[in-house]
Protein backbone atom coordinates (compact mmCIF):
# COMPACT_ATOMS: atom_id res chain seq x y z
CA UNK A 1 0.00 0.00 0.00
CA UNK A 2 1.44 3.52 -0.80
CA UNK A 3 0.61 6.66 1.11
CA UNK A 4 0.46 9.97 -0.89
CA UNK A 5 1.64 13.59 0.62
CA UNK A 6 -2.43 13.88 0.08
CA UNK A 7 -2.74 11.31 2.41
CA UNK A 8 -4.64 8.80 0.02
CA UNK A 9 -3.86 5.41 -0.13
CA UNK A 10 -3.90 3.20 -3.08
CA UNK A 11 -3.15 -0.79 -3.22
CA UNK A 12 -0.85 -2.07 -5.76
CA UNK A 13 -1.01 -5.81 -7.27
CA UNK A 14 1.62 -8.44 -7.37
CA UNK A 15 4.18 -5.75 -7.10
CA UNK A 16 7.26 -8.07 -6.70
CA UNK A 17 9.63 -7.92 -3.46
CA UNK A 18 12.60 -6.66 -5.34
CA UNK A 19 10.29 -4.20 -7.44
CA UNK A 20 9.30 -2.96 -3.77
CA UNK A 21 12.82 -2.81 -2.74
CA UNK A 22 13.83 -0.93 -5.72
CA UNK A 23 11.14 1.34 -5.24
CA UNK A 24 12.28 2.04 -1.42
CA UNK A 25 15.82 2.16 -2.25
CA UNK A 26 15.73 4.96 -5.35
CA UNK A 27 17.09 7.80 -5.44
CA UNK A 28 14.01 9.64 -6.08
CA UNK A 29 10.79 7.56 -4.57
CA UNK A 30 8.56 10.11 -6.74
CA UNK A 31 10.10 9.35 -10.03
CA UNK A 32 10.55 5.59 -9.81
CA UNK A 33 7.10 5.13 -8.49
CA UNK A 34 5.72 7.56 -11.81
CA UNK A 35 8.02 5.21 -14.37
CA UNK A 36 8.13 1.76 -12.95
CA UNK A 37 5.30 0.96 -10.31
CA UNK A 38 2.15 3.24 -11.33
CA UNK A 39 1.93 2.15 -15.05
CA UNK A 40 2.80 -1.17 -14.64
CA UNK A 41 0.57 -2.69 -12.30
CA UNK A 42 -3.07 -2.63 -10.99
CA UNK A 43 -4.38 -0.60 -7.97
CA UNK A 44 -7.26 0.26 -6.03
CA UNK A 45 -7.79 3.36 -3.65
CA UNK A 46 -8.20 2.27 -0.06
CA UNK A 47 -11.01 4.15 2.05
CA UNK A 48 -9.82 5.11 5.67
CA UNK A 49 -11.90 2.61 6.87
CA UNK A 50 -10.38 0.15 4.52
CA UNK A 51 -7.28 1.17 5.62
CA UNK A 52 -7.87 0.83 9.32
CA UNK A 53 -9.06 -3.15 8.75
CA UNK A 54 -5.66 -3.55 6.94
CA UNK A 55 -4.16 -2.37 9.23
CA UNK A 56 -5.63 -4.17 11.99
CA UNK A 57 -5.28 -7.58 9.69
CA UNK A 58 -1.25 -7.04 9.38
CA UNK A 59 -1.02 -6.58 13.17
CA UNK A 60 -2.65 -9.64 13.51
CA UNK A 61 -0.84 -11.41 11.47
CA UNK A 62 2.15 -10.25 13.01
CA UNK A 63 1.08 -11.22 16.58
CA UNK A 64 0.53 -14.50 15.08
CA UNK A 65 3.72 -15.25 13.85
CA UNK A 66 5.34 -14.16 16.82
CA UNK A 67 3.67 -16.75 18.67
CA UNK A 68 5.00 -19.76 16.09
Amino acid sequence: MIEFKNGKHYLYFEVPKDEFDSLVNAESVGSYFETEIKPEYECMKVSKDEDDEFDEEITNIDEAEEEN
